[in-house]
């Protein structure tokens, strides 16, 4: 199954550019998106063109804001919404879809916000869901793709910029108990690749306002053998 996972920063904005050739080109079996700023029935109208796909998206309840999306060729088993934490259940960040054997869920990890002011938040948030991730793989192996809202490393940054420790901390915490995360860097200096990165689709790598790579894949180690890069 080819899976692929998008930071659209708006599926309607996105739509009018290549995306749907680009998709038709590439033809995954399941396309992961975050950051749709749209309802479901936007979502679907905005994608209508790219026939043979399931869809199932999550809206935050603020218009125009967050959001994600499961576009898959199979019918997932069940599809799952948000946490089940009313705290965390109104901006639309999770849409989990289950398979024969794994859990997918592609996750639009909330930031921190300027100057830290939501990092509070942020560590409940965290904490929360690898709680969900580690009920999720209870029942089945579980695949995490979406924008996680940190940088794994330095060499994930394309230059300095503002990042929270915490929020680094919390992502090596994941890696360390639980997950095997790829991350293909930009920066090709990067020999010891353990990582395989997925690029913001909304971002111009080469333009100066380009700061750090949010965006992985991570699977749980139950599921590391079954998965080719």
């Amino acid at each position: 199954m080819k899976i692929i996972s998008f930071n659209v920063n708006g599926i309607r904005a996105i739509v009018s550019k290549n995306f749907i050739q680009d998709m038709q080109a590439i033809s995954p079996d399941v396309i992961c998106l975050q950051e749709t700023k749209a309802d479901a029935e936007q979502v679907a109208i905005a994608v209508a063109d790219l026939s043979g796909y399931h869809v199932f998206a999550n809206a935050a309840d603020k218009k125009g804001y967050s959001g994600t999306a499961i576009l898959s060729k199979v019918a997932p088993l069940s599809i799952q919404y948000d946490m089940g934490i009313d705290e965390h259940d109104h901006e639309g960040r999770i849409v989990c879809a289950e398979y024969n054997d794994f859990f997918l869920v592609c996750v639009y990890v909330p930031n921190s916000g300027s100057e830290l002011a939501r990092l509070p938040y942020r560590q409940q948030w965290d904490a929360d869901f690898l709680t969900y991730l580690k009920k999720c793989e209870e029942t089945k192996p579980v695949v995490i793709c979406g924008d996680l809202n940190v940088a794994h490393q330095a060499i994930d940054l394309a230059r300095l910029a503002v990042m929270s420790s915490s929020s680094q901390e919390n992502l090596e915490q994941y890696i360390r108990d639980n997950l095997s995360v790829f991350n293909k860097s930009i920066n090709k200096c990067r020999r010891n690749i353990i990582f395989i990165n997925v690029i913001n689709y909304a971002l111009n790598i080469l333009s100066p306002n380009f700061d750090f790579l949010c965006c992985n894949f991570c699977i749980f180690l139950s599921i590391k053998g079954s998965v080719y890069l």
